[in-house]
């Protein structure tokens, strides 16, 4: 919060390796003021934002050009900074901005040509970045002209925020504005998950004390103030949960908890597969019962009801950006780059190992408190008489961990704190973290191990959170070496 009350933010430029050299160069990286973007997606998110928000549109075209003259709409580090451009051009043979241009730089930069006509990566001489042009590959700069650019990255969070975010249209407190959602999101959780937990224990102090763990002691806490889509797909999948497993009635468990999901699919389409167990839950219901073919069909339309609505939303925009809905903003590109396939069962068990166990972005790493969280799922499982119900958490995260253990950008990725994707899950996996506060029957070394393991996920977090900028790409153990 101390971010939100102008207290100066450290510089990005911190983390270089020749880091007078880089404050010469990108000023604004040492920002003070509000909290700003400052890696990985988040400036071309924050350029989605700027664009809905002040013109009304999708295009962004303008408003690349405008944060490359100086202007705000990608962020206030990113000012008059070579930034490329999550974006494409509806073309037959190729979608992506970098597509068109005539020397792709081999670490993922472009082509800058400097005000002085002068090629150089990543900066211009004595940091005369205004004017930023591209060299285009030879045709292609007249037959883009007249195309709209426009991004891979779903626009939902300007979308579901815009009546939030409208009152600071053209306002450069539109980008501390568009981040502060992410903390309202993360709130909307705690406050599910706290009213779940009361299913568990009256006790306030050990709910108080669960949700203190499972959203302060873990990167769920470093990603509140991140201006990506993961805040809210974390959100709405724990809300799912909460609304089923707490929820009375047909209304709040088969059609305002899939409705969560069908809110999450707007920021991941992939997060329908966390509805899988909600029709697996519903076809064993129904076959249980005796009524009618039809009475057993209700549930599973009522389930189908908001990611239904979910869907339609991601094919309204797929027909905006390419005047078809079946064609997805990737196009023909989807499961491929140009360095390689995008998906790969060769990435699943490395991934699916590392997921866990990687110090690059292994959860256990990042949130030992996942340990003692295990031995609570145990208690739980074994003890209550809704286990089956309340599983539901656990297989709501299987489907997806299989499937992102087959994305090759998750050992690729060197722009974010740990695990960045399966940190949605957090919130479901250390629910367990309950039944050791309330049904741990440990003592001696066996149970200081496991409050040493909690302390360390609040001494790993804290910091990164703290001071996010700083620990944007590397695990806080590294700041002490």
């Amino acid at each position: 919060l101390p971010q939100f009350f102008g207290v100066k933010e450290g510089g990005y430029c911190g983390l270089h390796p020749a880091a007078p050299a880089c404050e010469a160069q990108w000023p604004l990286w040492d920002n003070t003021g509000y909290a700003t973007a400052y890696i990985a997606d988040e400036p071309h998110y924050m350029t989605i934002v700027s664009s809905v928000i002040n013109d009304g549109d999708l295009d962004l075209k303008n408003n690349y050009a405008n944060a490359h003259a100086g202007g705000f709409d990608s962020g206030a580090r990113f000012r008059s900074f070579p930034l490329n451009h999550h974006a494409y051009y509806y073309l037959p043979e190729g979608y992506r901005w970098w597509d068109v241009l005539a020397m792709p730089h081999p670490r993922g930069g472009h082509l800058w040509l400097c005000p002085d006509g002068h090629a150089v990566w990543p900066a211009c001489p004595g940091g005369a970045d205004g004017g930023l042009t591209f060299d285009y590959r030879p045709g292609y700069q007249q037959r883009i002209a007249a195309l709209p650019e426009y991004s891979w990255h779903p626009p939902f969070i300007a979308v579901l925020g815009y009546p939030f975010l409208r009152p600071f249209k053209d306002s450069p407190l539109l980008e501390p504005a568009a981040i502060f959602l992410g903390y309202l999101a993360t709130l909307l959780a705690a406050a599910f998950i706290y009213w779940c937990l009361g299913k568990f224990t009256p006790s306030v102090l050990v709910r108080f004390a669960a949700i203190a763990i499972i959203f302060l002691a873990s990167p769920v806490w470093h990603y509140s103030r991140r201006l990506l889509t993961e805040p809210y797909l974390a959100a709405f999948l724990a809300c799912a949960f909460a609304c089923f497993y707490r929820g009375q009635g047909f209304i709040a468990r088969h059609l305002g908890a899939p409705a969560f999901i069908g809110l999450a699919m707007t920021m991941k389409s992939y997060a329908v597969l966390a509805l899988l167990p909600f029709y697996g839950m519903a076809l064993r219901d129904g076959w249980r019962g005796r009524a009618p073919w039809f009475q057993r069909l209700l549930p599973l339309a009522a389930i189908s009801a908001g990611p239904f609505i979910g869907g339609c939303a991601l094919l309204f925009w797929h027909y905006l950006q390419t005047g078809n809905p079946l064609v997805t903003p990737a196009g023909s590109l989807v499961g491929t780059t140009a360095e390689g396939r995008v998906f790969g069962a060769a990435f699943f068990l490395p991934h699916a190992l590392g997921m866990v166990f990687s110090f690059k972005y292994g959860l256990l790493w990042f949130c030992p408190a996942l340990v003692p969280a295990a031995y609570g799922w145990w208690q739980l499982l074994r003890r209550r008489q809704d286990a089956s119900q309340l599983a539901l958490a656990l297989l709501m995260v299987l489907p997806y961990y299989l499937f992102i253990a087959f994305y090759q950008g998750i050992s690729l990725d060197d722009t974010n704190y740990g695990p960045r994707y399966m940190m949605v899950a957090l919130p479901l996996l250390l629910i367990g973290v309950i039944g050791f506060l309330a049904h741990a029957r440990l003592h001696g070394a066996s149970a200081a191990i496991m409050w040493l393991l909690i302390a360390a996920s609040f001494a790993i977090n804290a910091p990164a959170a703290i001071a996010s900028w700083t620990y944007g790409t590397r695990h806080p153990l590294q700041a002490l070496f």
